[in-house]
Parts: structure tokens; C-alpha cells; sequence
């Protein structure tokens, strides 16, 4: 009996005409209610619905019925899909639409009734949006303000071609005019008046700084550029500026007012970016082309929306918010003053990832969205605070929901006040649906400036308060730094510049399975120590949100019940038939191989069985995980996060690697044709993590094989007197950290951190010997036993990198090599006894020979996960050909005090 069904309109075939497995639908890729009634489109409205719904959620053969929350919905999705349906009809449909008919059936009922677009007039260059003018006014009351710029900087690594970025920095801004656009004042108004150009890119040099002093010397030019402000009325919107750092390292710094951009803006200045480099830096034109509409055309397609729309929504939001007129403020620790100085405590929001996973899936429970369920969470912490049951929260919309905009560059945000009812003590399972309710009653109004908002509200309650919100929620799109062919690039970290406009602000950023942010608190008002508190006591709350399920279904999620044709998709059955598990070979017992016959959901799977999981792997030390049908690093970061409760970041690292998401990493980044020894992760550290996991998305078309050798029989067979030697005294590691070029790895990149402050307390508290070298760079020396014992199985392993970190394992003639150009003292790495004196080579042969003769190999598969615990084994690489993609994640930590050696 299949595991589990999913339909698809016909089988994937390779050129063999051999099934392709990797191109079908992932197991579980439609999610279903139990009992909800499957129908096909079955009108040529319903059909093309059906196809922009497979297109926008990625969920093949949607049923008619299937609710859009269900089956993986979010807010960003919700806006646009609309838009697509806008294009593909020619309707006027509202976002909200989606929230009051979340399927396929009645989103064809509305298309049906739905009047059609109005043609695009031309532009009127002089016109400015809502978003423009409220940004215009505020700017204009406080010019010495820099509350409303957005800064951003990129770090470039390597040969960078500067004439290609500047040339396509260039190009970005002629095709997006609102980036070289000044706003001069003509009668007390605001027009626009496009430049020719934004000013260029302007250059500075910080590579004469002295190493030690080069990196806060960039984060202090970063604060600086954001924290001047703009003049209007007399200069573009823009700023860039190039830091030459070193000869193959850069950074680029992009400053940009709210009046030209908002975050989603930065998403399409750095894909273009990428396309035009890669395209100038080979003597090509631009691959893009024009932006379907204009700015000025958006702007005044908005006024004509907005004068239509604008005394209904007026009349909603005057009623909606009328409960919350008297609302009490939050209990600060400082007493207000008159203004604000926009100063900022910002403290950092990390949601472990096996509770963002469960958050995702009690968000599809509940038919909702993460944005509710963060809205729901921060509105009990704000009602805990206040002592109040009516809580209002500011929360900016996208306000994109034209196709036509998606990708334009320009500021289309406009802020909402989402009142939240916590009248009557409701649980979180109502609480959520109250929030749910809120967020789509509020899209059918978000278009309305929300100046005239809190003008209707100032007239209605005869009152001057200035705003009817104190806090604000931004769940906002996390921009990927722009791919430059031939180089390395990384978003630098610029919460430094963060100010502040309200009392609290929180910044979230989500994907599948991974929530951060940053909690900002208005310094005016709170002190650090209550802004840490408030952080923790949200993680708590979106903790308890987590665990939450809905008692019943709530009409959001509701279905017609009663047709006559059954579901038949994603039918999940006892896969116990489906999984076998069995050594590798009969005289192999490493790795046990766990194998998907047929389609198994893996995470799910893989929780049913996680303690039989756990207990396999105390006695066999590795799991090999195959033909479970992950493709994403996503898929693998949930897959991982299902036997570790978060994971680990690689600090103090010997290797370059690359960080591909929070806790996700390529493998180690040597040549192809280089052997890399066995040996435990981090076994010099002390801390490590328990366990590894290995995810092969790319297999090599030959070697390329990841050899794991069980440490327990590596001790066994290591000769008396050697192993009492390493026991007895340990293993002292030496390093040399550089700062600029060099061998070897840099400070920064072993400790993840520019941060000196950061280095010397993990320094301390790892008792590690430290000192800052004249040239910027950082010597390192620490002793760690050789011999440990597991912590929970009590066996003794052997457990370090002696060989890996001595001059001889690169080999007698390298070796030689680098010891005449930097002497001994100056390798970047060594490996002594504990005591100092040195390790006889022939020592380490011995070790290495024992190692390689326990080691077992096998050959890669896509989509293979190879799980090992640290400490009962140890892994290498073997050199390899053809492309070869290996990520690699951690977790669990393990602490040098809770083991003996």
C-alpha cells in the first residue's frame, strides 16, 4: 500500500524516458484538512484561477475548495497572487477579497463580479504619492532628521570589476527615475522634478587604516552616511558610495530616503544589480527591460483609487478604532520629554528553529499567517504591559497589490493601526482568529493614506493626540546580497543605525523555518535591561503561540461539505512498510542506511521515529538518510531541526566554508583535488556541537565520497604507549589569524564577528591565551584533551585534531615550505602536546594510518542526509570531479565540562 498519493497532470521523464524523481512534487506538497472534498477546476475562470494559485504557492492540481492559509498562504503570497489575478482579468479586486474567499470557487465568483480596470492615464511627473507627501512633511518639519533613511552595506570580496557596478548602479537608477528625483516646494506643495542622474558613486579608501582599526573605521562611515540627512528639495533621494578596504575587499553602502524607497525596493535594486554586472562585466547589454509603469503613473493611478475609496474607509477606520480612543499608554523607565531624539536600544530576537517550525505549522492550522501569529504574540505582550484589552499596533502594509509595481522601485508602504480585542480573557486559539479578523478587515482599507486616518480620528474624538499607536510590528523581506559574478558577497549587519520614531518597534524577519528580528525601544524611555526583558518575554509568548491548536474549524478555514467527490491527494498512511533500515553492507555496520522506498514526508516521518532514531545512532555512530526527496536547504534546516533544538554557528572554525542561511553552511571550501583528513568537528573547541548533518544536493560525478571512521575502534587500535602519551598531556593548538591577505583564515571569519570585544570574552571564557599582533592580526593557543568520553554513553573516543593541525599533515615538501617563509611560530596553524613539546610525525602517521583503516565511504546520491554524532565519529572528503554540492548544519551543544577525559 502506497505511503501516500499525490496527483500530478503527467510523470516527469528523463531523456532516458526513465521517471525523473527529483522533478516530481515533494511528498506532502498539498496540504489537505481530513474529510474536505476534493473537486477539480471546472470552468475556464476556475482553471486559470487554478493556475496562478500553482504558479504563486507551488502546489500542483489545487483543488477548487483547497483553502489558500492551508496550503501555506502569507501575507506577501495573499498580495501577490491578487495582483496576478489583476493582470491576468483586467479587475479591480482587493486583497481582502482572498481573506473573505480563501479558494479557488470564490475567488471565481468575485472575479466574476469584479468591475474591470480603468486604462493608465500618462504620468504627471510633478504628481507624488500619498506615501510621498507624508514623507515630504515629516521631513520638512524636522531637516535635521534621519528617521526616515534607509541604510544598507554590502561586502564584496574579490577581484571586483568597479567600472561594471558603477555602470550598473547607473543604469538602475536611469530606469527607476524616482531615485534621481529632488522635491522642491511650489506654493507650500511638493512637486517632482527628475535629475539627470542620482550624483554617481562616490569613493573612499580606508585600506591605509591600520588593520586593527579598519573595520569600526567602516561601521563608523556606515552610521555616518545613515545618519545624515537628506535635503529634498534641492538633492536626489540617493546615496552610494564604494570603501575600498583592501585589494579584493569592498563594501558598498546604499543610504536611500523612505520618499524613493521602502524594503521591498532594496529586493529589486540588488537583483538588478547582479543581472547588470554579470551582463557589463562581460561587455553586454542590459538583459532587463523597461519597468511596465512608471512611478508618476502609479501615483496618479492611486489618487484616483484613493478619492473613491476614501470615505467608506474613513467611516471603517473611525469606527474600528473607537474602542481603543482611551487606550493607556506603556509604563516606561524614563519620563517622556517633549520630543523624541530618536536614539535607540535595539536588542536581537532569535527564535530557536524548532519553534519557528512549529509556529509555521500551527499558523496552517489556524488558517492564518506568521505575521498573526507574531501580531497575536506581541499584542498579549503590549496588553500584559498596559494592563489594557484593547491594544493598538502599528503595522506597515506593502500596499503593492498591482503586478505592475511588484518589482518597482519606490515607497509604497503605508501604516495601518490593527486594534487587537483581548476583551474577556480569550485563549490563544480565539485570540488568533480575533487578529485574523482584524488583518483582513484592515487590507480592504490599506490603500487610504494614513494621514487622513488619524485626521478623521483627531476630528471624531475631539482629541490632539498625535498618533493612535505607541508600538509597531514590521515583518519585513529579508534582501539577499546581490550575486557579482566572482565574488563573495554578505549584507552587513547596520542595526548600528537603527532609529527610532515610536516607543517600541519590532522587526522580524521570516523564512521556512528560521524567525529573527530586532526588538527597538526608544532609549528616551527605556533602559536595556527592559528591552532585553521584553524580547524574552515576546520569544516566550511566540513560544506559547506555538504550542497552541485550534479546538475546532473556524469559518476562515471552512469548506463546502457537501459534495460528492472525496479527496484523493496526499493520503499519508502507515509509512512503516515504505522506510527500511539496515547496515550498509553485512560487515559494515557504519552507517545504518534508512531508506524511502516509496514517498515519505520526511520531517514528519522522521518525528514519529526521532527516539528510535536517537537510540540507532548511540550504537552505530551515523545515519545515512536516502531517498527521502529533500531538495531545499530549507527542507534540510527542517529535517536537521528535527533532532536538535537550534542550530549552531560555525565559530572558531578552521576551514572556509560559506554561511548559506542561519546555521546552514557549504562544506568545507578546498580544492577539488584536495584530501581532507578525518577528524571531529570543533574538537579543539570547547564547546562542539553532538551532532552533524550533511545534505547532498549536488552529487560529483566521481569521488567526492565524505569517509566516516568510528572513533571508539580508532582508540582501540591505537598502540598502548601512544594513546597514555595524548592522554597524559593533551594537545595544545596554536593559530595565527591574519587581518588582511594571507594564508591561512582571518579573525573575522573564524570568530563570525568584526567585533574585537566579542573575540576576547570567547576567548576568556573558552581559556583560550590571546594576543593582538602589530598588523592587526590575532594569536591564539589553547590545551584540549585527546581522549574524552562520550557524555552519554560513557565510551571512551578519541577526539581531537592532532593530526589535522600539525605541519605534517600537509605533507613533507609543503610542510618545509611554509616553515622556511613563516617559521614555526607563524603557521597558521600547529598542533604541540599539551605541555609544548613537540609530536613525533611518525606519531601522527600512526594515527592517520589507524583512522583511514577504520574509515568506510560510499557514494553520494542527491538528496542523501547523513546524520553522525560528533563524537562516536569522525569524517574527511576524498577529491572529487564535476560539480559537487554538500551542505552542512550543526547542533546540540556539548560543553568541555560535561565530559571526562
Amino acid at each position: 500500500m502506497p505511503a501516500e498519493f499525490i496527483r500530478v497532470r503527467s510523470l516527469p521523464v528523463l531523456p532516458s524516458g526513465k521517471v525523473d524523481r527529483n522533478a516530481l512534487p515533494p511528498p506532502g506538497a498539498v496540504p489537505f484538512e481530513p474529510g474536505t472534498p476534493y473537486a477539480p477546476p471546472a470552468t475556464p475562470v476556475e482553471e486559470r484561477l487554478a493556475a496562478l494559485w500553482s504558479e504563486v504557492l507551488g502546489v500542483p492540481e489545487p483543488g477548487v475548495h483547497d483553502g489558500f492559509w492551508a496550503s501555506g498562504g502569507q501575507s506577501a503570497l495573499a498580495v501577490r497572487l491578487v495582483s496576478r489575478i489583476r493582470a491576468e482579468f483586467g479587475v479591480e479586486l482587493p486583497v481582502a477579497s482572498l481573506f473573505d474567499e480563501p479558494t479557488i470557487a470564490g475567488l471565481a465568483r468575485r472575479v466574476a463580479a469584479a468591475p474591470r480596470q480603468a486604462p493608465m492615464a500618462a504620468s504627471d511627473a510633478a504628481v507624488l504619492s500619498s506615501a510621498q507627501l507624508r514623507h515630504w512633511f515629516l521631513q520638512a518639519l524636522d531637516p535635521e532628521s534621519s528617521a526616515y533613511t534607509i541604510c544598507d552595506a554590502v561586502r564584496i570580496a574579490g577581484p571586483l570589476d568597479v567600472a561594471a557596478l558603477e555602470r550598473a548602479l547607473g543604469e538602475i537608477v536611469r530606469r527607476h527615475a524616482v531615485l534621481r528625483t529632488r522635491y522642491p516646494a511650489r506654493q507650500g506643495r511638493p512637486v517632482a522634478e527628475v535629475m539627470p542622474s542620482a550624483g554617481g558613486l562616490a569613493r573612499d579608501a580606508l585600506d591605509h587604516v591600520p588593520h586593527a582599526k579598519r573595520e569600526q573605521a567602516l561601521l563608523r562611515l556606515v552610521r555616518a552616511q545613515a545618519h545624515r540627512p537628506f535635503d529634498l528639495t534641492a538633492e536626489p533621494p540617493l546615496r552610494l558610495r564604494l570603501v575600498r578596504m583592501g585589494d579584493r575587499d569592498h563594501a558598498l553602502i546604499l543610504v536611500a530616503h523612505h520618499i524613493a524607497a521602502d524594503d521591498v525596493a532594496f529586493t529589486t535594486v540588488y537583483r538588478e544589480l547582479g543581472l547588470l554586472y554579470a551582463a557589463f562585466s562581460r561587455g553586454l547589454p542590459s538583459p532587463l527591460p523597461e519597468p511596465p509603469i512608471t512611478y508618476g503613473q502609479y501615483a496618479a493611478r492611486e489618487a484616483r483609487l484613493i478619492e473613491r475609496d476614501e470615505e467608506e474607509a474613513l467611516r471603517y477606520w473611525t469606527r474600528e478604532l473607537a474602542p481603543a480612543r482611551d487606550g493607556r499608554p506603556l509604563p516606561t523607565d524614563l519620563p517622556r520629554g517633549p520630543r523624541r531624539s530618536g536614539r535607540a536600544v535595539v536588542h536581537r530576537v532569535r527564535v530557536p528553529g524548532r519553534t519557528a517550525a512549529r509556529l509555521e505549522a500551527a499558523a496552517r492550522s489556524h488558517g492564518t499567517t506568521m505575521f498573526t501569529m507574531a501580531l497575536t504574540a506581541f499584542a498579549r505582550l503590549l496588553a500584559r504591559r498596559t494592563g489594557d484589552d484593547q491594544v493598538v499596533i502599528g503595522v506597515p502594509f506593502a500596499n503593492r497589490v498591482h503586478g505592475d509595481v511588484e518589482d518597482l522601485v519606490g515607497c509604497f508602504t503605508n501604516p495601518a493601526a490593527l486594534r487587537v480585542d483581548l476583551s474577556g480573557g480569550p485563549g490563544v486559539d480565539e485570540l488568533v482568529s480575533r487578529v485574523h479578523g482584524a488583518v483582513a478587515r484592515a487590507h480592504r482599507y490599506q490603500h487610504v493614506p494614513y494621514e487622513k486616518v488619524v485626521d478623521a480620528l483627531r476630528t471624531a474624538w475631539g482629541v490632539t493626540r498625535p498618533e493612535p499607536f505607541a508600538a509597531v510590528l514590521n515583518v519585513i523581506t529579508a534582501s539577499e546580497a546581490p550575486e557579482l559574478p566572482g565574488c563573495v558577497t554578505s549584507r552587513m549587519d547596520t542595526s548600528a543605525t537603527i532609529t527610532t520614531k515610536y516607543d517600541l518597534t519590532l522587526y522580524l524577519q521570516h523564512a521556512p523555518g528560521v524567525l529573527h528580528g530586532h526588538l527597538v525601544c526608544d532609549a528616551d524611555l527605556f533602559t536595556e535591561r527592559t528591552a532585553a526583558a521584553l524580547a524574552g518575554e515576546f520569544e516566550s509568548l511566540l513560544g506559547e503561540a506555538a504550542a497552541a491548536q485550534p479546538a475546532k474549524e473556524h469559518a476562515m478555514n471552512a469548506t463546502p461539505g457537501d459534495l460528492p467527490v472525496m479527496r484523493r491527494k496526499a493520503v499519508v498512511l502507515d509509512a512503516s512498510d515504505a522506510v527500511t533500515m539496515g547496515p550498509l553492507a553485512p560487515d559494515r555496520p557504519l552507517p545504518l542506511v534508512v531508506t524511502a522506498a516509496r514517498p515519505v514526508e520526511p520531517v514528519s516521518w522522521a518525528e514519529a521515529h526521532r527516539e528510535e532514531l536517537e537510540r540507532r545512532l548511540l550504537e552505530c555512530g551515523a545515519i545515512l538518510f536516502r531517498g527521502f526527496g529533500v531538495r531545499t536547504k530549507e527542507e534540510f534546516e527542517r529535517f536537521a531541526l528535527v533532532f536538535v533544538p537550534e542550530l549552531l554557528h560555525y565559530v572558531e572554525g578552521s576551514s572556509p566554508r560559506t554561511a548559506l542561511a542561519d546555521g546552514v553552511y557549504t562544506s568545507t571550501e578546498y580544492p577539488a583535488g584536495y584530501t581532507i583528513s578525518l577528524h571531529n568537528e570543533l574538537s579543539y573547541a570547547h564547546t562542539w556541537p553532538g551532532k552533524l548533518f550533511f545534505f547532498c544536493q549536488t552529487a560529483p560525478s566521481g569521488g567526492g565520497e565524505t569517509p566516516i571512521a568510528d572513533c571508539r575502534r580508532v582508540l582501540e587500535s591505537l598502540p598502548d604507549d601512544l594513546v597514555a602519551a595524548f592522554t597524559r598531556s593533551g594537545v595544545q593548538y596554536v593559530r595565527n589569524l591574519r587581518d588582511g591577505d594571507g594564508p591561512g583564515l582571518s579573525w573575522r571569519e573564524v570568530f563570525e564577528t568584526a567585533d574585537r570585544t566579542f573575540v576576547e570574552r570567547y576567548c576568556a571564557e573558552g581559556d583560550i591565551d590571546f594576543r593582538w599582533k602589530d598588523d592587526g592580526g590575532l594569536w591564539t593557543r589553547q590545551v584540549r584533551p585527546a581522549v574524552i568520553r562520550h557524555p552519554r554513553t560513557g565510551e571512551r573516543v578519541w577526539f581531537n585534531q592532532a593530526d589535522q593541525w600539525h605541519p605534517s599533515g600537509l605533507g613533507e615538501e609543503l610542510a618545509t615550505a611554509m616553515s622556511s617563509v613563516a617559521g614555526e611560530a607563524g603557521l597558521p596553524i600547529n598542533a604541540r602536546y599539551g605541555d609544548g613539546s613537540p609530536i613525533d610525525p611518525a606519531d601522527l602517521d600512526v594515527v592517520r594510518k589507524t583512522a583511514w583503516q577504520a574509515a568506510v565511504r560510499f557514494a553520494w546520491e542527491e538528496g542523501d542526509i547523513l546524520m553522525i554524532d560528533n563524537m562516536l565519529v569522525s569524517h574527511g572528503r576524498m577529491p572529487f570531479t564535476g560539480p559537487r554540492r554538500v551542505l552542512v548544519a550543526m547542533g546540540e551543544t556539548v560543553r568541555l565540562g560535561d565530559v571526562a577525559s
